[in-house]
């Protein structure tokens, strides 16, 4: 089953159902930057495609597993787990500002070895792909999205060095632009 994430595939899947690319670029658009979850943005589709749609394509690439939030300073950690099972974290930042920041993983685990880092004391264990890197930001919008916000930025100090996945950060990047 094509990712939505994956823009190929995905079109290739909507084009098959006799979808119609701008609703495509619409309910993506609603799903990746506006935060709507992906029963919602279906609402775009007449009933029958959206049927067969929600049946063709799969929304996320990663299942949230837990979260918590920091009365101290307003983040929230996202614990997201793998189809593999391994776990990785994203955190929402809410400085005062009001303007959100996403720190964002790109890998599990990681081969720097930072001492000052907690993932350093980890092993590398894989690098995330283009869609599981989309996915910490589509789900963690639509976390910001119940409160009226979204992601205005985002940095990749999450779990992994980002430059030892450098093809994958910028397909997820490209995407994001």
């Amino acid at each position: 089953m094509p990712s939505l994430h994956d823009i190929p595939r995905a079109e290739a899947a909507f084009r098959s159902l006799g979808v119609d690319p701008g609703r495509l670029r619409r309910l993506r658009n609603a799903f990746l930057k506006k935060g709507v979850p992906w029963q919602v943005a279906l609402l775009d589709l007449p009933q029958p495609k959206r049927v067969a749609a929600a049946a063709a394509i799969e929304p996320h690439a990663l299942e949230l597993a837990g979260r918590r939030d920091s009365a101290l300073d307003g983040a929230t950690k996202l614990l997201f787990r793998t189809r593999a099972g391994l776990l990785l974290e994203t955190v929402i930042l809410r400085p005062r500002t009001g303007r959100a920041a996403l720190c964002l993983s790109s890998q599990v685990g990681c081969a720097a070895r930072c001492v000052f880092c907690a993932t350093g004391q980890m092993a590398a264990v894989r690098d995330l792909s283009p869609e599981e890197i989309l996915d910490q930001v589509v789900q963690a919008n639509q976390v910001l999205r119940l409160e009226g916000r979204k992601a205005r930025n985002l940095v990749f100090m999450g779990m992994g060095e980002p430059f030892h996945n450098e093809e994958a950060l910028h397909a997820a990047l490209e995407v994001l632009l």
